[in-house]
């Protein structure tokens, strides 16, 4: 994947911040690790709006290490996060085999994805993290 300066070096930041959020103070990875019916703290926030996902397909653009995606697995949507960190999609897929959810992990930059990724999703999410 060949990125401009500016992706570069948003993916280098990104790649840098991974240790500090796998940590058990960021986002909670270990007990959310620990207990398959815990949510993300985004997801339970966004949840509201859209509870329903049950047998839905759902895209999570910038899904970075995954609880969001695999938060929206646990009410039944088939999951497919998609992240142009390396890293931190390595995180997601050993997020996704210890709580033994089947989710599809892919690499790309956001705004690759359609030439990447040519599955059609019935819900596209993105949390308030990606938006702030």
């Amino acid at each position: 994947m060949e990125l401009d300066r500016y992706s570069a070096a948003n993916l280098s930041n990104w790649n840098n911040r991974l240790p500090i959020h796998m940590g058990p103070d960021v986002y909670g990875v270990e007990a959310f690790a620990a207990d398959p019916l815990l949510l993300s703290s985004v997801v339970e926030f966004d949840k509201t709006d859209r509870s329903d996902v049950s047998g839905l397909t759902l895209a999570h653009p910038q899904c970075h290490i995954g609880t969001d995606t695999l938060s929206w697995e646990k009410p039944g949507a088939t999951v497919t996060g998609i992240d142009f960190s390396l890293p931190a999609l390595a995180a997601a897929r050993d997020l996704e085999a210890k709580l033994k959810i089947d989710a599809t992990f892919i690499e790309s930059e956001l705004y690759a994805i359609r030439s990447v990724v040519a599955q059609e999703f019935e819900v596209v999410y993105t949390g308030v993290g990606a938006i702030n």
